[in-house]
């Protein structure tokens, strides 16, 4: 190998959350940023538990494990989501959320790009950016997600990408600069959404077995 050979730099890894413990509550390495978190049950990512009448609600939670307080270091970022089939009913028109490139406060303040994904029925998976539950679709896909599948939500400068099971779901250039670059703008976050309609059951999306953020190699 030549002495001026580039050396392999690797990923700033920011650690990550399987859920394997104890039912409750989702711990330390997450801030809440709704009236209520999502939950630990069975080893993996639900909703609290709704009574029956509640309508489609979301639940959020930032990442804060890994260093920095969860910021990441980069714009070039992403983070990895293990569905699973949640322990509930599921609901076709509720959405998992990833959101990255985040402003620091929650979800519910400046510019968030979130990746909406649903399983089953036409609702589409969008990118969208916004806060709380306002928000602009930037791009869209009729493609479902399965309920097993191994989400990738990731930022390259003004690219955003959602892969599923390795292959792109859904693709959106922010060509408008509408999201800005720094390090004010690299929180990631995670959310669920379910709804118990009055007679019925608890409804969810799919649930989340193990998420993980880091920064990706220039």
């Amino acid at each position: 190998m030549s002495r001026h050979a580039t050396i392999w730099q690797p990923p700033m890894a920011m650690g990550g959350d399987d859920f394997n413990r104890a039912n409750g509550a989702i711990g330390s390495l997450f801030s809440t940023d709704t009236a209520q978190p999502c939950v630990i049950s069975g080893n993996k990512l639900q909703i609290t538990p709704q009574g029956m009448g509640a309508g489609l609600t979301t639940y959020v939670n930032t990442w804060r494990g890994g260093g920095n307080d969860g910021k990441m270091h980069t714009d070039n970022h992403e983070v990895r989501v293990q569905l699973i089939a949640s322990s509930y009913a599921l609901a076709n028109n509720n959405p998992v959320l990833i959101y990255l490139a985040g402003d620091n406060g929650n979800n519910a303040t400046g510019i968030n790009v979130a990746a909406s994904l649903y399983s089953g029925g036409s609702t589409a998976c969008t990118i969208a950016t916004g806060s709380g539950a306002t928000g602009t679709t930037r791009a869209s896909t009729a493609t479902q997600v399965p309920t097993n599948a191994l989400v990738q939500f990731r930022r390259r400068g003004n690219v955003f990408t959602i892969l599923v099971n390795g292959a792109t779901h859904l693709t959106w250039t922010d060509t408008g600069a509408i999201v800005p670059i720094g390090a004010t703008q690299r929180r990631v976050r995670i959310g669920l959404s379910g709804n118990f309609p009055t007679f019925q059951q608890q409804f969810q999306s799919p649930s989340i077995d193990s998420v993980y953020a880091y920064d990706l190699a220039a």
